[in-house]
């Protein structure tokens, strides 16, 4: 892996270890708790980083369409009930995977490319992966 893929990667796995001890010590009820004010519950944060970081990937630098495993987006899920804390871990384990891959296969000169955002506009492959 290269030294800015390699910064990227490390940048996402430096906190890994905590998110998932903090998964780890909640119940599954604990997980799926739905806070009120709007909050969501620890299941759609861990969904949607997963989800965030394998779709952004897929759709902007990949042109893949985006993928759902879970039949839907975390955002359009509503507060019907989420998947149980072991599928979003293994689910969350699997996009990590996929990053690692991802990242390995990207060049130096490739972190420099530009790519059209709806919502930011221009970014670099870099400023995708730092998202």
């Amino acid at each position: 892996m290269n030294l800015q893929a390699q910064t990227i990667w490390d940048s996402l796995e430096f906190r890994t270890p905590a998110i998932l001890a903090a998964v780890d010590r909640v119940s599954e009820q604990e997980f799926q708790w739905l806070p009120p004010n709007g909050a969501n519950p620890i299941a759609w944060l861990l969904w949607h980083i997963a989800e965030v970081e394998d779709n952004w990937v897929r759709d902007k630098l990949l042109v893949l369409p985006r993928r759902y495993p879970f039949g839907t987006s975390v955002k359009a899920r509503g507060d019907a009930a989420w998947p149980s804390k072991t599928e979003l871990v293994a689910y969350f384990h699997e996009v990590r995977a996929l990053t690692r891959e991802r990242l390995e296969r990207t060049s130096e000169d490739d972190f420099d490319r530009e790519i059209a955002d709806e919502h930011y506009g221009s970014l670099t492959v870099r400023a995708v992966w730092a998202g």
